[in-house]
């Protein structure tokens, strides 16, 4: 009697419209004596389900068949399968019930064949709450007008299903709540008028002051911040990921003592740090924010004044931040500007593992932009992607628009990843009415199963000078990047110093590790770093070979003082 066991069994991500998987570990037993191999058969029936072979795991297409020869002196072989797949109701991101059928024939001898069961279904999406925790002491006057701005563009760009909150902190006074924790798409009763809870906090920000009030409390505002979260419930088998974002310059800081990394359910704390203005010290106290966040979460800092003056830097930090929020991955983030009458044209990678690109396009004048996105097949034709047109077979993109932002959600899938062949193009253009110029900056942001991991790692030396490394990896489906995918990927970092220097430094692969990358830096200046990585390369079938990039921008601080 032939018998198969599996297991395990793991579903991987179960949020969002990421795939699922089914990781499985087929053993049959018991064979003949005189068979050397056997040829398994899975058949899946749940939909949606793609092909890939990757990592010695077989990610499983309909009837997929595994040879798997028999080690010598063993009563038993063992098949490795992985079964990707998309749940086909994404807009209420369930999981749909399904079933395996697998059969083992061997070389010689009986088949068997038998239903195996997978996991249940209707798994809830994984809820997000965020808290913004904004410095409004007078050091902060100079710089307060932009980072509203900015904050504003945060709340354009989260999605309807998640929470947020806002809290403000300045002085040695408790932080105030200034607008309760609630999600975005639903509505709040002030006196007799009903709002969106979205344009509740954006107003909210907007109104906001700076105080008289000397010293920045920060760790008052991530108590408040904290308590809101704890206020909240959550429904389904899912924790939320619950995050706090502080904006700050870190000055005059006053008890009580500095927070500590958070731990087990406690909020993941994330920092950005801007110069305050003509009151202030010129640079941020980036040891005071450094100490607060936590892992995951990160900080990044405006060093300067001068940084703070470049278009949309501090509105792409923010936006980054949020994206790394949410788990997506940064592929694109050009800086435009659109001329009246005229239109300009940027091309961004999607590749076979991406499963949504959500365009996010900040500008001042988001009514006053025409947005087009197309991409074109293999012999130059446009294909057309938003406006959608009248009668088309792809899955049409969705398009919102704010005051500040526009951001435009693009469901993808193989068929068009290899139609476009892996680039896609974003047209803004401009009404020759318009008497000048819009700037804007468009950052295109990924679900996607092939994501790059930073971190940078800092030892001080006698002398002053400190040894950094600047760490990546690339994983594909959750595994690290095979070494036989050629050519292989290259990783650049951009780093720049706290006072405005610019280097760049290539990032090597380390032996034995493949999808792991490393460079070592030397750094003698002090005060807080900003890098910006940056992984190039092509993936998919030898045939194919679609670009990819991606991008990340982390922070960290070189000695003990800012």
């Amino acid at each position: 009697m032939i018998t198969i066991a599996i297991g395990p069994i793991d579903f991987g991500d179960v949020f969002g419209n990421h795939r699922k998987y089914l990781k499985m570990e087929v053993t049959v037993g018991n064979f003949d004596p005189d068979a050397r191999s056997a040829t398994i058969k899975i058949r899946p029936t749940t939909r949606a389900f793609s092909a890939h072979t990757y990592g010695g795991w077989e990610i499983l297409d309909g009837m997929t068949t595994l040879v798997v020869d028999r080690p010598a002196g063993s009563a038993s072989v063992r098949a490795h399968a992985y079964i990707s797949y998309t749940p086909s109701m994404v807009t209420t991101r369930t999981i749909e019930t399904g079933s395996l059928t697998v059969r083992c024939v061997p070389d010689r001898g009986s088949a068997y064949e038998g239903p195996v069961s997978m996991q249940g279904a209707a798994l809830p999406a994984r809820r997000t709450n965020v808290v913004m925790i904004l410095d409004t002491s007078t050091s902060m006057a100079g710089s307060l007008s932009r980072m509203k701005t900015a904050m504003q563009r945060c709340v354009e760009l989260m999605p309807d299903v998640d929470a947020l909150g806002l809290v403000k902190f300045e002085g040695d006074r408790p932080a105030a709540i200034v607008s309760a924790i609630g999600r975005l798409s639903a509505t709040r009763t002030i006196g007799s008028v009903s709002s969106p809870v979205r344009s509740i906090v954006s107003g909210a920000i907007r109104t906001l002051g700076s105080s008289i009030s000397e010293g920045t409390s920060i760790q008052s505002g991530i108590d408040a911040g904290t308590a809101m979260i704890a206020s909240t419930t959550s429904s389904g088998s899912l924790p939320p990921y619950n995050a706090l974002l502080v904006v700050s310059d870190g000055y005059h800081h006053t008890l009580p003592a500095l927070a500590t990394p958070s731990v087990g359910s406690s909020p993941n704390v994330y920092a950005l740090g801007i110069p305050g203005g003509p009151a202030a010290p010129p640079t941020v106290s980036s040891i005071t924010l450094a100490s607060v966040v936590s892992t995951p979460g990160y900080m990044l800092t405006l060093n300067t004044p001068a940084a703070m003056d470049e278009p949309f830097r501090l509105d792409k930090f923010a936006a980054q931040m949020l994206i790394d929020i949410y788990g997506l991955s940064t592929s694109s983030d050009p800086f435009v500007l659109v001329a009246p009458g005229q239109s300009t044209t940027s091309e961004f990678t999607i590749n076979e593992a991406d499963l949504n690109a959500r365009v996010l396009i900040l500008t001042d004048h988001p009514q006053e932009l025409d947005v087009q996105l197309f991409g074109k097949d293999a012999v130059g034709t446009n294909v057309p992607l938003f406006p959608a047109p009248a009668q088309s077979s792809l899955p049409p993109p969705t398009v919102r628009t704010g005051n500040l932002s526009i951001v435009l959600d693009v469901p993808l899938n193989e068929a068009l990843v290899r139609r476009v062949q892996g680039r896609l193009n974003l047209k803004l253009s401009l009404q020759a009415k318009r008497k000048k110029a819009i700037p804007a900056l468009f950052i295109v942001a990924a679900e996607s199963d092939l994501t790059l991991a930073v971190g940078v790692s800092t030892r001080v030396f006698p002398g002053r000078v400190s040894r950094v490394v600047l760490n990546a990896e690339l994983r594909m489906y959750g595994l690290p990047l095979l070494q036989e995918i050629t050519p292989r990927p290259e990783i650049i970092a951009h780093l720049e110093s706290p006072s405005g220097a610019k280097s760049s430094h290539a990032l090597h692969e380390v032996q034995g590790s493949p999808g792991s990358y490393s460079a070592p830096v030397m750094l003698r200046e002090m005060g807080a770093y900003t890098v910006h990585f940056v992984a190039k390369g092509v993936i998919g079938p030898a045939q194919l070979h679609l670009p990819f990039q991606r991008e990340a921008l982390r922070g960290f601080v070189v000695g003990n003082r800012p």
